[in-house]
């Protein structure tokens, strides 16, 4: 999968050079591409064959010509020997030109085979493309509208123990930010009645491909900071919650604030809005979980 391979279109015109593994989606984001190098041979092949046959039609006019000649020949009764040798001569370029012709046209309906070939296979890549993609679609047209996440955080903060009650944010379109590639921002949240300030990101197609969905927890300079302990040090908590609300949740997954100088995600925010570094949980939820599971109920995940 690692072997560097040319794309199958470089007869047409593509210069690609790409890993097998990625070749199929150098296809099937090139595929615009790839017809537009066919369509280009294509048209190509039909002016070429358009000059073969204004050569064709130019031998056809000299071998007219030729043989109007001899009809002359003929009519005025000239003596047949005297043009013996060039009426031959004519005749065999005559032939000449139509094996060259011939052998010519051959060549180039070969070439038009090969053409109309690659213009099959491609059309059937791109069907199996077209399925693939209506696959994607029917896979994600499964997953739930939108998702619940419950939220807690538990705050330590010198002697003190405090387990700060749940916070609800929702997410909706979950499937149109993952098939469009684009991370979702939550509205912002307080910890507290007068807590530290957050927000979420939720990554629906993950980071590095690890086939899982990411979520990530930014500190934001909320109107209590100059209030609170810095660098903040708890815990969240987050869990994905059953639309159905029937307590058949998933297991939460926790993200530790540690309170040290060295973590830059629980520095306070003193320039902008958000700070640049999050903490993130880079498996929060695997893909295969969004689909519905038939032993369950509908609309769970």
């Amino acid at each position: 999968p690692l072997a560097v391979v040319k794309c199958p279109y470089a007869v047409v015109g593509c210069d690609s050079v790409v890993r097998r593994r990625e070749l199929a989606k150098h296809e099937a984001e090139a595929i615009n591409m790839h017809m537009s190098y066919l369509q280009d041979n294509l048209l190509a092949v039909n002016r070429q064959t358009q000059q073969l046959q204004s050569a064709i039609s130019l031998f056809e006019q000299k071998g007219n010509t030729v043989q109007a000649g001899l009809n002359d020949i003929y009519n005025d009764k000239l003596p047949i020997l005297t043009c013996n040798n060039e009426i031959t001569r004519e005749q065999l370029n005559i032939q000449n030109c139509r094996n060259e012709l011939k052998a010519a046209k051959q060549d180039w309906e070969n070439k038009l085979q090969t053409v109309n070939k690659q213009l099959q296979q491609s059309q059937k890549r791109e069907d199996e493309l077209q399925a693939q993609v209506t696959k994607y679609q029917a896979d994600f047209g499964v997953l739930l509208g939108h998702l619940d996440w419950s939220i807690r955080l538990n705050y330590f903060h010198d002697t003190c123990d405090n387990v700060l009650p749940n916070i609800y944010v929702k997410m909706t379109n979950f499937s149109v930010f993952k098939f469009e590639k684009r991370s979702w921002p939550s509205p912002p949240f307080y910890t507290a009645d007068k807590g530290y300030k957050m927000c979420l990101s939720v990554y629906p197609n993950g980071l590095n491909n690890n086939g899982h969905v990411a979520v990530c927890v930014l500190l934001m300079s909320g109107e209590y900071d100059n209030h609170l302990h810095w660098p903040i040090r708890g815990v969240l908590t987050l869990q994905l919650l059953n639309q159905l609300q029937d307590g058949d949740h998933m297991l939460p997954v926790k993200i530790t604030f540690d309170g040290t100088d060295r973590n830059m995600c629980c520095q306070r925010v003193l320039a902008g809005n958000m700070s640049t570094y999050g903490n993130y949980c880079e498996r929060f939820l695997n893909h295969k979980m969004l689909t519905e599971d038939p032993e369950r109920k509908p609309s769970q995940i």
